[in-house]
C-alpha cells in the first residue's frame, strides 16, 4: 500500500513539474509561490494528526495531499490567468505517452548510445506535441518564450 501512495504521489508531483514549467516560462514566479504556500500547509496541517495513527503511511499521505493541494492550486492560478493557451487534458495525454516512451531514451544512454538517444528523445518531444495538438504557431510561441528566457536568465 505504502509503495502504491507513493507512485500517486510522485505521479500527482511529475504533473506539477509541468504546471511549474509553465509558470516559469511566462514569467510568473508569484503563482508557484502561492501553488507552495498552500502545499506547505495542507502538509503541516495533515502530517501529525495521519502520523500518530498511520505512522509512516500517513506521512506518505500527508506528502501526497499536499502535492494535490499544490496540483490543483497550480491549475485553478493558470486557469485564471492564462498566458499561454493550455489544453490540458490533451497535454496529461500526451504527457502520458512521453512518460512511457522516456524509457527508450534512457536505455540508449545506458549503453552509451547518445546520438540515438537523442534522436529518440526528439521524436518523445514530438509525439507529445502530436498528441497534443499543437500548431505549429504556438511551437514557435513556447519556443520563443524558453529562449527569451534562457537569454535573460542569470544563469544564461
Amino acid at each position: 500500500v505504502l509503495l502504491q501512495l507513493a507512485s500517486l504521489g510522485a505521479a500527482i508531483q511529475s504533473l506539477s513539474l509541468y504546471t511549474n514549467t509553465v509558470f516559469t516560462a511566462t514569467d510568473r514566479v508569484h503563482s508557484t509561490v502561492v501553488a507552495s504556500v498552500v502545499r506547505i500547509i495542507t502538509f503541516a496541517c495533515s502530517f501529525w494528526p495521519l502520523w500518530k495513527s498511520m505512522h509512516l503511511t500517513g506521512a506518505v499521505i500527508s506528502w501526497v495531499l499536499g502535492e494535490l493541494a499544490y496540483h490543483v492550486t497550480s491549475l485553478y492560478l493558470l486557469q485564471k490567468h492564462p498566458i499561454l493557451k493550455l489544453r490540458l487534458l490533451r497535454n496529461y495525454a500526451g504527457f502520458v505517452i512521453a512518460v512511457a516512451l522516456w524509457v527508450l531514451p534512457g536505455r540508449c544512454g545506458l549503453r552509451s548510445e547518445y546520438l540515438n538517444g537523442t534522436v529518440l528523445l526528439g521524436l518523445v518531444l514530438l509525439t507529445f506535441l502530436f498528441i497534443a495538438r499543437y500548431t505549429t504557431a504556438e511551437i514557435r510561441r513556447i519556443a520563443a518564450l524558453v529562449i527569451t528566457a534562457r537569454a535573460v536568465s542569470p544563469r544564461g
